[in-house]
């Protein structure tokens, strides 16, 4: 009997090991797949905003660009040098200045960066015409990524909970209708012009990670537990049931 014993207690004591195993594995497969999600809905918000701000600007080129009041947040364009550039309406004598692609996409940066989605765009180029267009450190890198054949490049930068951001970045290409004011910078159809970055702040998107990672620790903690109280309550059992058949047989 104290051999029957001794083997159980080893039997139980591997599956608890092996229960162990298996519920750790678990929660570290649900700790890095929350995670996993979060970058994945980040890249993916990202995309949607390259994709937006790409749509209105063909709307805009294709327009030949828009004309709208002159006010403090809309200011004459200098760096736009086409004819026509300011125009006075002929009936009520408004001031309009044209609003060209590029002009556009800042305009609609600085509303979205101060927006509640907390993106930062950012249109820029190698051989910018505005200077505040000049690429960081990052995007030079995917600028030159993108002259050698890249469609996309994603990166995370970790720092502290505030400043854990994901840099998106994809080329713009030259297309005929950009020729009217990139034409004496050299630029030929089909050519990588630039691109647009967006920065994604992640503070939101990775606490809602830790609160599913908080959650899933408390479940398979709870989980564990119940399998541990089985585990060695039924090999009690199995040690009780062998004793008592020794026992019978004995008598």
């Amino acid at each position: 009997m104290e051999k029957l014993s001794r083997l159980l207690t080893i039997w139980a004591w591997t599956f608890a090991a092996v229960w162990t195993v298996v519920l750790v594995a678990s929660l570290l497969w649900y700790w890095f797949d929350a995670e996993s999600r979060s970058r994945e809905v980040a890249i993916a918000q990202a995309r949607t905003a390259f994709m937006k701000d790409v749509v209105y600007r063909r709307w805009n080129a294709g327009s030949k660009g828009v004309f709208v009041p002159i006010s403090p947040q809309v200011p004459s364009n200098p760096y736009l040098k086409v004819k026509n550039r300011d125009i006075t309406a002929s009936e009520s004598g408004v001031k309009l200045t044209m609003i060209n692609p590029a002009y556009m996409t800042r305009q609609v940066h600085e509303i979205q960066d101060i927006g509640r989605d907390g993106f930062v765009g950012h249109i820029t180029s190698n051989r910018p015409i505005r200077p505040e267009n000049e690429p960081d450190w990052w995007e030079s890198q995917a600028l030159a990524q993108f002259e050698k054949g890249a469609k996309e490049v994603v990166s995370e930068h970790r720092g502290t909970i505030t400043s854990h951001v994901l840099r998106f970045m994809r080329p713009l290409y030259v297309e005929e209708v950009c020729m009217k004011c990139h034409a004496a910078q050299g630029y030929k159809v089909g050519e990588v012009r630039g691109g647009i970055s967006v920065t994604v702040p992640m503070a939101a998107r990775m606490m809602g990670a830790y609160d599913m990672q908080t959650i899933q620790l408390g479940v398979h903690f709870l989980v564990w537990l119940l399998g541990l109280a089985g585990i060695f309550v039924g090999f009690s059992s199995l040690r009780r049931a062998a004793s008592e058949s020794e026992v019978e047989e004995e008598s």
